[in-house]
């Protein structure tokens, strides 16, 4: 089958959506002096206080659909797999960081947070659906 032109597209622009996310992961873990002053106060310190396995889900979350954008773009079936994956990861950090971290990132960042959370969501499902019919219709082997 020939490959559409939408699924260069759409993996090219997958992998530099996560790809943003993995570079703020990497900076962020590192403590990048010259990212992270521009963290509104207290994040970097929330971002240090997680829990190993809010740490771990972060780390997932980010990795996977990294490695999901790059399936996508040799038009493995298990693109749809780890983008599907990523949701239930976001799903729980957003738990924690909006519902059980004390005190809540949208005291330390602002509302504006949570629509991102939420954007970031949308996109990930958005993504999963996309990959998802893509491995339906055999585009994805």
């Amino acid at each position: 089958m020939r490959t559409p032109l939408h699924l260069w597209f759409v993996g090219v622009l997958a992998l530099v959506w996560y790809g943003f996310g993995a570079l703020d992961y990497v900076l962020t873990q590192t403590a990048n002096p010259d990212y992270v002053a521009n963290m509104p106060e207290g994040m970097l310190a929330h971002i240090q206080a997680y829990p190993r396995w809010v740490d771990a889900v972060w780390a997932l979350a980010v990795w996977l659909p990294v490695a999901g954008a790059l399936l996508m773009l040799v038009k493995s079936r298990l693109a749809a797999t780890l983008f599907g994956l990523d949701i239930p990861l976001i799903v729980a950090a957003g738990v924690y960081n909006y519902l059980l971290a004390s005190p809540p990132l949208q005291a330390i960042a602002g509302n504006g947070i949570i629509v991102f959370w939420a954007v970031v969501l949308v996109i990930a499902i958005g993504l999963w659906l996309y990959a998802r019919t893509q491995a339906q219709r055999g585009v994805l082997e």
